[in-house]
């Protein structure tokens, strides 16, 4: 994400839970992955998180959730719903300030397509993977969709796409990746991939 991102997202900070409704489904969807017990997970672009209550449920007292976005005035929204149980973490997802080899998983919901740079973001995300670590890319729609709903709205987030299913398992294994699931239809997009040893 540019600057012009950041200062676009945190503009839209204090109306974005009104905006943008819950999917009813992120706590089965988080079940599916095996979001668990002690886990540690980071939750990348994740805005106000809308993950974080899910995620906390599942990690329990022996894990930990990292909530990592780029505008500050998200996460201070999402500090303010959700408490300071997460850390939230304000950064660049192109240069994650955390050490390699952390997580046991990372979860990228709706916020993929605002990557400028998709294959470094990636790369960044498996460097903090333990290997035989998980990465989820979420979405509620389509590629198409969310794809023709960018391309309608002015500012920088106009020309941000996501790359379909199969063009996201090409950049997953050039990051190191073994992808896993790919599944893409109306009102979902799931790609899951495993960090290789």
């Amino acid at each position: 994400m540019s600057h012009n991102h950041r200062d676009y997202f945190n503009d839209l900070a204090p109306v974005w839970n009104d905006r943008m409704q819950d999917d009813p489904s992120l706590g089965a969807h988080m079940d599916r992955f095996g979001i668990s017990p002690g886990q540690y997970v980071l939750d990348v672009g994740a805005g106000t998180g809308r993950l974080v209550p899910y995620l906390l449920a599942r990690t329990g007292g022996g894990g930990r959730v990292i909530v990592q976005d780029i505008a500050d005035r998200m996460l201070a929204e999402g500090t303010r719903r959700h408490g300071t149980e997460a850390v939230w973490l304000c950064s660049d997802v192109h240069a994650l300030p955390l050490p390699g080899n952390l997580f046991d998983s990372v979860i990228c919901y709706s916020a993929f397509p605002h990557f400028q740079n998709k294959q470094q973001a990636l790369a960044e995300m498996a460097r903090v993977l333990k290997p035989g670590g998980r990465i989820l890319i979420l979405h509620s729609d389509s590629s198409d969709t969310l794809n023709a709903f960018h391309a309608q709205l002015a500012g920088p987030v106009h020309a941000d796409r996501l790359p379909a299913a199969p063009g996201m398992a090409a950049l997953l294994k050039k990051a190191g990746f073994r992808p896993l699931i790919l599944e893409e239809r109306t009102g979902l997009y799931w790609v899951e991939a495993r960090k290789l040893p």
